[in-house]
């Protein structure tokens, strides 16, 4: 026996079917062509491109040499020599790969799936499935199990055997079976024709429609083909549309359908059967309504459609706006991201120049030293040095904090240990606040064991971080509040605690506090600090081997407590910079005794500034020609201002409590002061906050730091304003009323305008008084009369009489009387009060004036306010 070997494909599948000289296999879901000649292979393209993703099942040669194919639910035609395709869709009810593919005498194509036996005709492309009967014994087909005898008859092999048939003997029926709706349940009961139910009127297996209501929406259907001889063989396919677009399959035993929750709406239930041979019905279908409830109604839809608009807007509103937040927050990540860049470059260049500062003020803290020690000094001059000193040494620690802060940033800050006793200590740092305490009358208290605690430790970072609590503690405590420094022991920790009952801080400031320049809006306190305060506390305390907390609650005040380890060891000492100056800074300033406050009828100015310093310097350079009145907040500012009714105001802008800003708008919306000139000053030298302060009503606007002999100027130059304006207003106003309207002057106009048109309206009044003008005009009869003398150096009683006056005097100059009839027309019922008026106004009698003796119209000259 010759045997031949030829190796064609170690991937082959095992399905293998030659024509002529040419081998087609099955390889994954691939079919390959292999020519035993010339023992080339190819891919069979055209067919390949049809099986897709399924694989081959089958193989078996047709008529005229056509090659079937096998694979999911399909029969697939291929002619080699013309190169195409045909097809047959097998619907097995479920995937099921179509294998054992033989050919009978007349042409037609028998196939297995794992319980059913196909024939296919090419030439009608119909089908005909026999089910596997539950009463064979054999269950199920096996692959590779087929065989067509010389015979014709055709072999199928599965388990416990195999099936012969002859396809000649094989009688198809190719009517189709008929499918009826057997049953139908409501919500799980049993609808019949004119039940309870109220569902039918007739049987269901003759009803096309169903009409339900919005609360029967569980429906079930039974059904059946009325194959009697083999039930449990049939197949159904159904589906509740729109609801199911596929076809759901079910076996001969469970036919029946359940459908639960239904939406109100229109459905359509299709429904389709096989008999025992496999062939299928046509497809029966049943139209349900279900209604909508009197919610879903017309009217209530148009409502439900008219709130989604709305909620549709208001959702497209939302999505703007975080799809605008969304850029927005980009934008702030670039921008934070170059601010970090800069952020770096900046603090290295403020770092260089902090280096700078310290040379020229090492140069100017102890000539000043120098100078406070003489004794020839005068207290005003001392003053003025101490606060030059105070300040100095206040830039020298804050040069000194920021080149530490640098020093943090780049972890090179070390420590200087040196024994400190603490309670003397504390007692040093507590005492550098007595002064400022008392001045914002505050409850100032130190709380001390009664053993002494000696550490180890660095002192300047320690004062450092007590100094800048101390110091906030001081920023935020309203006047009249409570400050506490307090020193406890704690097994071997160190706690010292700062507490105060000021405005508390926000649980949301809270986590942010010890971060870089953060600046907490709390208390409403606009006090500029540099930002680094406690941040450098925090870091002091991390390399003193402690920590520093904060507990508050808004309202409830704040409590910062630093602990840090109690290491009574022996005297340790290591240098971080042999150059080191702790210079020893005291917030309060000294205050002397008040040498001159003017003379009595000099002009009255109120200074406004949470700056003790900045007050004093003011104070000592006007008090001298004024009457200075001071004050440390805006609010402090408007009580003064009502006490005092000054003719000049200087506030500072940036101030806790009320600002600048506030302030200045509550003075000129008040009647009573809207007419007291205001210099606003403020390190914001911006012009949008110029803009800002003119728009509150400010007079004029400085910048700090100023000059003084410029701010002296400022003072004059209003002054010398308010004089002009009053020699106008008396001149036209007062002693020349016209309330005609021709001029729109400012506010001093308009309120002299309404004054006198009250007197012209009440000139032959005999009652016309001051008390009637300020009920006509709004003010107090007080009021009244500081604006008005302010105004026109006259009280409200003098130009009722001086217009009065001039209004005779024009009557008698244009004879519209005799004298004693324009006596009565002024409001005069005495003639000699009204002669004596008149002579001491023109220095002539009534009937000498008559008589032709006119002198020139003199104006009395009002008194200095």
């Amino acid at each position: 026996m010759d045997l031949k070997f030829v190796r064609v494909d170690e991937d082959g599948n095992g399905r293998m079917i030659m024509a002529d000289s040419v081998i087609y296999y099955g390889s994954s879901n691939e079919l390959w062509r292999f020519n035993t000649s010339s023992l080339e292979k190819k891919r069979v393209g055209l067919v390949n491109e049809a099986i897709g993703s399924h694989s081959i099942s089958g193989l078996t040669l047709g008529e005229s040499g056509a090659l079937w194919i096998g694979i999911e639910n399909r029969l697939i035609q291929y002619f080699p020599d013309k190169d195409s395709l045909a097809s047959i869709i097998i619907d097995t009810g479920s995937p099921q790969k179509l294998m054992n593919l033989q050919v009978d005498a007349r042409g037609d194509i028998w196939a297995t799936t794992q319980q059913s036996i196909i024939r296919a005709r090419a030439r009608t492309n119909t089908y005909t499935t026999i089910p596997l009967y539950n009463n064979l014994p054999m269950k199920s087909f096996y692959g590779y199990a087929s065989a067509r005898l010389p015979t014709g008859h055709l072999l199928f092999g599965g388990d416990n055997g195999y099936i012969e048939m002859d396809p000649e003997q094989i009688k198809f029926s190719d009517e189709r079976p008929e499918i009826f709706i057997t049953g139908l349940s409501i919500n799980n009961e049993v609808a019949l024709p004119a039940d309870s139910v109220g569902v039918l009127e007739i049987d269901m297996a003759f009803n096309e429609r169903l009409k339900l209501k919005y609360n029967q929406n569980s429906v079930s259907f039974e059904f059946s083909t009325l194959d009697y001889l083999f039930p449990n063989v049939s197949q159904y396919s159904y589906r509740l549309r729109p609801v199911q677009e596929n076809w759901l399959n079910t076996s001969g035993d469970k036919n029946f359908a359940v459908f639960a929750n239904l939406k109100p709406g229109t459905y359509s239930f299709e429904l389709r059967g096989t008999n025992h041979l496999g062939v299928w019905s046509e497809v029966k279908q049943v139209d349900i309504q279900i209604s909508p409830s009197i919610w879903l109604s017309k009217g209530f839809l148009t409502f439900y459609i008219l709130l989604i608009v709305l909620m549709t807007y208001g959702v497209f509103r939302i999505y703007s706006y975080r799809q605008r937040l969304r850029g927005e927050l980009q934008l702030v990540r670039l921008e934070q991201q170059h601010s970090e860049a800069m952020y770096q470059s900046k603090i290295q260049f403020f770092t260089n120049i902090s280096h700078e500062f310290r040379t020229p003020l090492s140069l100017i803290i102890p000539p000043i030293q120098e100078l406070l020690n003489h004794h020839t000094l005068s207290q005003s001059q001392s003053r003025m040095l101490n606060m030059a000193h105070r300040n100095a040494q206040r830039l020298f620690k804050l040069v000194n904090q920021l080149l530490d802060f640098r020093k943090i940033e780049s972890s090179g800050l070390e420590l200087l240990k040196v024994k400190v006793e603490l309670m003397v200590f504390l007692k040093r740092v507590f005492h550098s606040f007595d002064d400022m305490a008392s001045r914002h009358e505050v409850d100032y208290r130190l709380e001390l064991p009664e053993e002494p605690v000696i550490v180890d430790v660095d002192d300047e970072k320690l004062e450092t971080i007590v100094f800048n609590l101390l110091s906030n503690a001081f920023k935020y405590t309203p006047f009249g509040g409570q400050i506490i420094l307090r020193l406890g022991i704690e097994g071997q920790q160190v706690k010292i605690v700062v507490k105060d009952n000021g405005p508390g801080i926000p649980l949301e400031d809270q986590a942010h506090i010890f971060d870089r320049f953060y600046q907490s809006g709390t208390g409403k306190s606009q006090k500029v600090g540099s930002g680094i305060g406690l941040t450098l506390s925090k870091e002091y305390a991390r390399l003193l081997g402690g920590t520093v907390s904060v507990d508050s609650a808004p309202e409830k005040g704040c409590e910062f407590v630093l602990w840090f380890p109690h290491h009574n060891q022996p005297h340790v000492e290591w240098l971080e910079n042999p150059e080191r100056i702790v210079p020893q800074v005291s917030i309060g300033a000294e205050k002397l005794p008040v040498e001159d406050m003017g003379t009595k009828d000099a002009q009255r100015i109120v200074l406004i500034d949470d700056n003790e310093d900045i007050l004093d310097f003011m104070e000592l350079n006007l008090r001298g020609r004024y009457q200075v009145h001071c004050a440390g907040n805006g609010q402090q500012g408007l009580d003064l201002v009502a006490k005092v009714h000054p003719h000049l105001i200087i506030s500072d802008v940036m101030m806790p409590v009320m600002d600048g800003f506030v302030f200045c708008s509550l003075v000129k919306q008040n009647k009573a002061t809207a007419h007291i000139p205001v210099i606003l000053l403020t390190a914001k030298s911006l012009d949008l906050y110029k803009t800002e302060g003119m728009e509150k009503g400010a007079d004029m606007y400085i910048t700090k730091p100023f000059d003084m002999d410029y701010l002296k100027s400022c003072i004059a130059s209003v002054f010398r304003r308010d004089k002009q304006l009053e020699d106008f207003f008396t001149r036209s106003l007062v002693l020349n009323p016209s309330t005609d309207g021709e001029r729109t002057g400012g506010e001093e106009e308009l309120f002299l305008k309404k004054v006198m048109a009250v007197i012209q309206n009440n000139i032959s009044n005999p009652d016309l008084s001051v008390e009637m003008i300020s009920r006509e005009i709004g003010l107090s009869a007080t009021h009244l009369y500081r604006k008005l003398k302010q105004f026109t150096g006259y009280s409200t009683k003098e130009i009722i009489t001086n217009y009065r006056m001039q209004k005779a005097a024009d009557m008698l100059q244009n004879k519209h009387g005799n004298v004693t009839e324009i006596m009565y027309a002024v409001g005069f019922s005495s003639l000699a009060s009204f002669s004596r008026n008149f002579k001491g106004r023109f220095g002539v009698a009534p009937s000498a004036y008559v008589a032709g003796e006119q002198p020139d119209t003199l104006i009395p000259s009002p008194q200095n306010p």
